[in-house]
């Protein structure tokens, strides 16, 4: 007797979906930032559909650059720093390479200072012209100069980018093409009835001398 076997073969197909890793980009890999500036990354998350974006920022070094939650760059002295920008809770990263410079530092070193005028509303005084060897140096705060005119005389100054410098409308100045700067100060008696004016101008030096002229 002969028995019959019958042999049934399943095939399955099974389908596996793997997820792309995620994967972040920045608008810029580099940037070159003046003292004071400040520019907006954007960051963006592949692939789309992540349910997850939250971007963490990190600044390498916040003494020269900073970075806010929403990617908002600062510089704030002289330097080269990275920005990092990460997804949360995720491995990947992107990063951007910032160069900051301080528009200031273009005018630090020593001056040949000269006081050009000396008036009172009554008429001027006359002296003998004496150059002073000054300088100018980095202020304690941000956006100043510390400014050595005379001997015995300084001034902190705030300073714009253009080259304005200010510190009460009595206190004026600003720097000029040719590696020169031109202050004026004003001011009274105690009793306001004298009013003066005395001009002052400055060339950029690398001497480390005084000449006096008479």
């Amino acid at each position: 007797m002969i028995l019959g076997i019958t042999i049934i073969i399943l095939f399955v197909t099974v389908t596996v979906s793997c997820r792309k890793d995620d994967v972040i980009t920045l608008n810029e890999t580099s940037l070159f930032l003046e003292y004071r500036d400040t520019v907006t990354l954007i960051a963006t998350v592949h692939p789309n559909q992540n349910s997850n974006k939250k971007v963490i920022w990190r600044s390498s070094d916040t003494n020269i650059v900073t970075v806010t939650p929403d990617g908002l760059v600062t510089a704030i002295s002289n330097g080269v720093a990275t920005i990092t920008a990460s997804v949360q809770n995720k491995k990947q990263t992107a990063t951007c390479l910032v160069t900051v410079t301080d528009y200031r530092e273009k005018w630090i070193g020593y001056w040949d200072f000269v006081q050009k005028n000396f008036s009172f509303d009554f008429g001027s005084v006359s002296w003998d012209t004496t150059y002073y060897l000054g300088k100018i140096s980095l202020g304690k705060t941000s956006y100043t100069l510390t400014i050595e005119y005379s001997e015995n005389s300084s001034i902190v100054m705030s300073v714009s980018k253009d080259g304005s410098l200010f510190y009460d409308v009595r206190h004026t100045g600003g720097f000029a093409e040719n590696n020169r700067v031109y202050l004026r100060f004003s001011g009274g008696s105690m009793n306001g009835t004298t009013k003066w004016t005395k001009d002052i101008e400055g060339v950029k030096k690398e001497e480390s001398k005084k000449i006096v002229i008479k």
